[in-house]
């Protein structure tokens, strides 16, 4: 039943964000009725989505993520942790290959 309310959460927050941008040009343009309208909108949108966020987590409980893996070397940084020096390794392990 309510593994749809991602998506709905999905919606509600980009239907939250369009609001936002569309007041904030009715405002530049002068547009006082119409960014109310926006406002309201957004609001309202914001609100229902914090509502279905409750709801899901309230019947879904606390999501977890395994942790990430130690084995992951990141391809820009070298074992001391300098960004150039790492940038350099990385790019002389692509020269090597070519």
């Amino acid at each position: 039943m309510i593994e749809w309310l991602p998506t709905v959460n999905a919606v509600l927050n980009f239907t939250s964000f369009v609001c936002l941008v569309a007041g904030r040009v009715y405002i530049g343009r002068g547009e006082v009725a119409k960014h109310r309208a926006s406002m309201i909108a957004a609001l309202v949108a914001s609100v229902l989505f914090l509502v279905s966020y409750l709801v899901y987590h309230a019947y879904v409980g606390a999501t977890r993520f395994a942790a990430p893996s130690r084995d992951i070397v990141h391809p820009y940084r070298s074992g001391s942790g300098d960004c150039a020096a790492g940038a350099g390794d990385a790019l002389a392990r692509v020269k090597d290959t070519i």
